[in-house]
């Protein structure tokens, strides 16, 4: 066999050991090293004593059976030793090499590549493995949509950009933060109360509501809504996504740019009702005769974007 079809081999075995999970950390490639050449020297030797055997059987040494087993053990182990320790080098290397690049593609799949914060299925994946309990937050930036349509996606982008950032800065481990999609974020909290939760969110929608985004020449500043559920044993994520969702269609409906917990929503929505009872109840008698006139959110949703005070 060529030194080429050895390596080769070689990397074919040790990523055969890798995809089966033998090695996942520096501690595992150590252990793998030290088994190869345990187990490399092991079979030499076996080798050489089974052939210095059957050579003896049949008188062909040139020395007495017990000098030829003193002079081929050393001679054998020497060797031995030589080239395991050799192939362990290329062997660690491989190994070394293969973890980085499989961390590197664990990584792109996880991280989303404009935020650096995790995507949504990596977050998802964490909400059905952990045991711990506290808040779930959904962050959403109002009139995203708007943004692009008026500054360019390149606006659009830096707004996610900045919120990221400011996700980042505030909420550190053990607290979990994803860009939920779109222009949505999501975060877990774990280990505070609500109030601490909730100084936690107002810090960032205050902060991104003060930064000043700059295109160009232009510049313009965006508001957030939250809505908050919260995160425990009795509920799964599926419905604590779902909860988190209704407040934070609440929080867009009663106006954007302001934070709203699950406890709220019956209190928040019973004047709406009653509005829209007495609203269907008009609308009954002189539907036909009355013109349609836009929202209060849809006449104002064009002046929802503030543009940013000039330093200058």
């Amino acid at each position: 066999m060529s030194e080429n079809e050895m390596s080769g081999s070689l990397a074919h075995w040790i990523r055969a050991r890798i995809g089966a999970g033998a090695v996942e950390n520096r501690a595992d490639i150590s252990t793998f090293v030290l088994y190869t050449v345990l187990t490399m020297t092991a079979l030499v030797t076996a080798v050489f004593l089974a052939l210095t055997t059957v050579l003896a059987e049949f008188e062909l040494l040139p020395v007495s059976y017990a000098t030829a087993i003193h002079l081929g053990s050393l001679k054998t182990l020497l060797i031995a030793a030589s080239v395991t320790a050799l192939l362990a080098c290329l062997a660690s290397m491989a190994i070394q090499e293969m973890l980085v690049t499989r961390a590197e593609h664990r990584r792109r799949k996880e991280l989303d590549p404009l935020s650096g914060l995790l995507k949504r299925d990596a977050f998802l994946d964490f909400m059905h493995m952990t045991k711990v309990r506290g808040f779930l937050v959904l962050l959403d930036i109002d009139h995203f949509r708007i943004v692009n349509e008026r500054y360019g996606r390149d606006a659009g982008d830096a707004v996610i950009a900045a919120l990221a950032e400011d996700l980042r800065r505030t909420f550190r481990s053990p607290h979990i933060i994803c860009r939920y999609g779109g222009e949505e974020f999501a975060v877990l909290f774990t280990g505070m109360d609500y109030d601490d939760c909730l100084l936690g969110i107002e810090e960032v929608r205050r902060s991104i509501g003060s930064r000043s985004i700059r295109v160009g020449t232009r510049a313009f500043s965006v508001t957030t809504s939250a809505g908050v559920a919260d995160f425990r044993e009795d509920r799964s994520p599926a419905v604590a996504l779902k909860v988190a969702d209704h407040a934070l269609y609440l929080a867009k409906s009663l106006g954007r740019d302001r934070t709203v917990h699950e406890s709220e929503t019956e209190q928040l929505l019973a004047p709406s009702r009653r509005s829209d009872t007495v609203r269907r109840r008009k609308s009954g008698k002189n539907s036909r005769a009355r013109a349609v006139k836009p929202s209060p959110a849809e006449r104002h949703a064009g002046d929802a974007l503030r543009p940013a005070q000039s330093s200058g």
